[in-house]
């Protein structure tokens, strides 16, 4: 799945929903004050990721009981699980590490300075990569830290990537 296929899934269930298409399919550029779904944004996700955690991981301060909470390199026989197998976090969200890798909608590049709240990520200057977070199930457990950040370019897909999405208010 690459992050085109996730944008342009994006579209066209907001269409079949009735909202308006939050990506410009000729930029792949979002448009934040369209009502359709989109994918999160890394604060978004992470925001979610953590549910309400300061921990290293949102279970706690160190790896015990990770494998009742994701699907890693060390349980999954390399390949992916279905979804809700796995004890949710303090949100009732499953799979927000580990199993697949998730798009994010931002563009990966450097943070910005100082303080922000709900960012957006840098523009598309910073390149063709965009953000991918929580580690999939051919993973060791750094990648399932509630703050690491991967990326990988849009157009390429892999092996354990995979979405949510996001219906803003």
């Amino acid at each position: 799945m690459t992050w085109i296929d996730a944008a342009k899934y994006c579209n066209a269930l907001s269409l079949l929903s009735g909202l308006t298409a939050v990506y410009d399919t000729s930029a792949w550029t979002a448009d934040f004050s369209k009502t359709g779904y989109r994918l999160p944004t890394e604060a978004q996700w992470e925001y979610a990721c953590r549910a309400g955690s300061i921990t290293e991981y949102w279970w706690g301060p160190d790896t015990n009981g990770i494998g009742s909470r994701t699907w890693s390199f060390f349980n999954s026989d390399s390949i992916t699980h279905p979804v809700a197998t796995k004890l949710a976090n303090a949100y009732g969200l499953y799979d927000m590490t580990g199993n697949v890798f998730q798009w994010c909608n931002d563009w990966y590049g450097p943070y910005t300075a100082g303080a922000a709240t709900d960012p957006t990520g840098p523009g598309a200057a910073w390149g063709p990569y965009k953000v991918r977070r929580g580690g999939s199930f051919v993973n060791v457990i750094i990648l399932f830290r509630s703050a690491i950040r991967d990326n990988m370019d849009s157009y390429d897909w892999g092996y354990g990537i995979g979405f949510r999405v996001v219906l803003p208010k």
